[in-house]
Parts: structure tokens; C-alpha cells; sequence
């Protein structure tokens, strides 16, 4: 009876083994993440530091559509410490002003503002092992700020260098000769100024895609057979933009897909939507603490869908200029509670367009989520750095005198007559 009883026993002590492996098996597998990030109650940042750039000088002197207006781009660094050191970037904001003496200026003549880094060095720097794309903070017409809560930032080093690259719009405005500038104020704290360690977050982007002259249209990244056999339903099919006689943001799948994030809206309402599991690729569990858009006249809200959980994570509505064509205003978020985000779900970005025009409108559709990174790894010792700023990601940029590379401005890239729907 004892020697029965003791085999019951290791069987139960064996199973128990068997179960705690495999649920720390999957755990691994699927990207559960056990850490989580302290945050002080009280929790208070020093004051915040900032760096202000202008644009070169844009001279309105024609109408231009979405993603068509005279563009610059601007190498710069936040701020030339004597030694490398972190960086935590709380917010970007975009204004337009007068070129003379900096009086602000309606936001209609702001299509975008782009702030990018070279990824492969930030990776070096930071120790990643996820997947990443160029672009830390993007900003565009109705919502020209993007603030991080109090605790949360977006790490950079002080000596690498920040692109910034802006576009003019003008959709409405039939004054010529106004000569104007955008003004960008980055809000960061420094590392070694804190009394808390910051919650570190990095951006995972996804856009809504039509397809285009695919004789199939799947979904991005998906073979026609695996989407047959997960029921999924086909892309939204599209005309994509042509500016100067090419197709705007030309997309190709692993499987020879043809997609365009910029497309036609012909007159009506239209849903656009696509599955952007694969163009998110979230690396482990983790939790959205701010979250940026990116839309285009006659948007009425984009949307992201957690397909496995039928719930919607968040939605962006927006508010349309009165008498004039525009973006008032786009719904962001920003929160420290954060909302939920699962490595092994599935997800759903939708875009819905009301045109009440006569004529085609342009379209665009982008989330930009800011999301608590489980990965991060604060860099190494000042010596390393140095060695590492040496490599082959910084040879272009002179780190020891600090020069700073050239203005480029495109003046003109295509005004209406030139964008064709």
C-alpha cells in the first residue's frame, strides 16, 4: 500500500514538472512576458528640457494635396553632451509660423512631421532584438503633438543624430507668396537627472493597404492558400495615387501582392481595411501607452481590432475644419494604464472615409502605438559607446566637433496638376 501510494505521489510530483515546463515552454514561445515596470505612485520628472528647430523657409506658392508639398529633411542632435548618455524623449511638437518673426500660422499649411533615426545603430546602442522601422514619432494635420505619460519616455543617445523631416500642405488657401516655417520643440530628460528609472517604449507602426492590380488580393504578408484555410476575407482593392506619373508608395508582398498605402476615395462612403498582424510583429505582451495617427482629409476615424478577443483596442475619431478642407482635430491617447497588446493575436486596422466632394480625394491611414519594451537594455560604459559611435553606422556624422550635416529642401516635389486620381 506504501510503495502504491509513493508511486501515486512521484507520478503527481512528475505531471506537476511536466505542466510547469510546458506552460513556461509556451510563455517562451508566445512571448509572455513575466516583467513588469515599477512606477513610483508619486512619481515626478525633473523639469523637462527642450530643443527647438525650424524648417527652411516654404513659400506657399500653389495648392498641394496630402504627401505633394515642398519638403525638407534636417540632421540634428537633441543636445552635444561631452560624453555619450541617455536621453528620454517626452514629447514632439509641431507648429507653423511665420518665417519673419515666428508668429504662429494656421496648422491647415502642416501635412507631416517625421522624426527618424538609423536604426541599426539604435539597435547596437540599445541592445534590440526585435524588429524595428526608422521612425520614433510621427506627427500630421490634426494632431501636431505627441505627449508621453509621466514615467514613460522614448530613450535615445545624446550624441546620435535625429532626421526631421516636415511637408508643406495647402488645401484650401488661395493666398500666394505666404512665406512660413514649422517649428518643432522636442521635450526630453536626461538619465543621470532622475530619481525613478523611466518605462522605456519604442513605436510599432501599421498602416491600412489597398491592393492593386492583383488578380487575387490577400491579405499583406499572407499566401492565398493560408488565407483560405484561416477564412480570412480578401484586402481592400484599390487605386493607388500617382504623383509625377508614378504610383505612390508601391508595396510588394513575399508572395508578389501589390498594395499602396495611399490611395483613391472616390465619391461616397467607403471602409478601408487590412490585417496588419505580420506588419506589427509584436515581439512579446506588452501594453499601448500612447498612441499617434495618421489620416487624411474626409478620415472619419481609424480603428485597430483584436480579432482573437473581438475587441477593439482603440479608436481614433475626427473632427473635420468647418468651411475648409482639413483635419481639425485626430483623437490620440496617452495613458500610464496602458491598453493591452498579445503577441499571438491577431489584428485588424480599419479606416472609414465619407467624400461628399464631386471629384476624388487621397487617402492614407496609419497607427503609430507606443508600447512599454520588455527588451530594453540601458548602453554600455562611455568607453564602449565610443567605440561603437566609430563603427560603421556613424562614419557619416563628425561626433567630435559636432558638425552638423546639411539642409536638404526639396522646393517642389508636385503641386495639384501633377497628382493624379
Amino acid at each position: 500500500m506504501v510503495k502504491l501510494l509513493n508511486r501515486i505521489l512521484n507520478i503527481l510530483v512528475f505531471l506537476s514538472v511536466v505542466f510547469f515546463l510546458k506552460k513556461q515552454y509556451n510563455q517562451i514561445q508566445l512571448g509572455r512576458s513575466t516583467k513588469t515596470f515599477e512606477i513610483p505612485k508619486d512619481v515626478k520628472e525633473p523639469d523637462h528640457l527642450k530643443r527647438v528647430i525650424f524648417s527652411p523657409e516654404y513659400i506657399v506658392d500653389d495648392f498641394y494635396k496630402s504627401m505633394s508639398g515642398p519638403a525638407s529633411i534636417q540632421k540634428i542632435i537633441v543636445e552635444q553632451t561631452k560624453s555619450p548618455e541617455v536621453l528620454w524623449i517626452k514629447s514632439v511638437k509641431a507648429e507653423v509660423v511665420t518665417s519673419e518673426n515666428h508668429t504662429p500660422l494656421s496648422n491647415e499649411y502642416m501635412c507631416h512631421l517625421n522624426v527618424d533615426v538609423n536604426m541599426n545603430a539604435y539597435q547596437r546602442i540599445f541592445g534590440w532584438r526585435k524588429s524595428g522601422i526608422n521612425r520614433l514619432f510621427s506627427l500630421s494635420q490634426g494632431q501636431l503633438e505627441v505627449p508621453l505619460p509621466e514615467g514613460f519616455g522614448v530613450p535615445i543617445l545624446s550624441w546620435q543624430p535625429l532626421i526631421i523631416e516636415s511637408q508643406l500642405l495647402n488645401l484650401s488657401s488661395p493666398e500666394r507668396g505666404t512665406k512660413l516655417k514649422h517649428k518643432i520643440t522636442i521635450e526630453y530628460v536626461k538619465e543621470q537627472d532622475l530619481t525613478f528609472n523611466m518605462v522605456p517604449l519604442f513605436l510599432k507602426a501599421s498602416q491600412v493597404m489597398v491592393g492593386i492590380g492583383n488578380k487575387y488580393c490577400g491579405e499583406w504578408g499572407v499566401s492565398k492558400k493560408s488565407a483560405e484555410k484561416s477564412n480570412l476575407r480578401s484586402c481592400s482593392l484599390g487605386e493607388p495615387i500617382r504623383v509625377n506619373g508614378k504610383i505612390s508608395n508601391n508595396i510588394r508582398d513575399a508572395y508578389g501582392a501589390r498594395f499602396s498605402g495611399h490611395w483613391v476615395v472616390p465619391k461616397g462612403d467607403h471602409t478601408y481595411s487590412s490585417l496588419v498582424t505580420k506588419i506589427l510583429d509584436i515581439p512579446f505582451d506588452s501594453t499601448i501607452h500612447s498612441v499617434a495617427a495618421h489620416l487624411h482629409p474626409y478620415a472619419q476615424f481609424i480603428k485597430i481590432y483584436d480579432i482573437t478577443d473581438e475587441r477593439i483596442v482603440f479608436q481614433s475619431n475626427v473632427e473635420q475644419y468647418e468651411g475648409k478642407i482639413g483635419l481639425k482635430r485626430v483623437e490620440g491617447y496617452c495613458s500610464p494604464e496602458g491598453l493591452k497588446l498579445y503577441k499571438d493575436h491577431d489584428y485588424r486596422l480599419t479606416t472609414y472615409y465619407k467624400n461628399e466632394t464631386d471629384v476624388q480625394q487621397d487617402a492614407m491611414a496609419s497607427l503609430f502605438l507606443y508600447v512599454a519594451d520588455y527588451d530594453f537594455k540601458k548602453p554600455r560604459d562611455t568607453n564602449s559607446l565610443l567605440k561603437l559611435l566609430q563603427g560603421r553606422h556613424f562614419t557619416k556624422y563628425n561626433w567630435t566637433k559636432g558638425q552638423h550635416p546639411p539642409t536638404t529642401l526639396v522646393k517642389r516635389i508636385a503641386p495639384y496638376s501633377q497628382v493624379s486620381m
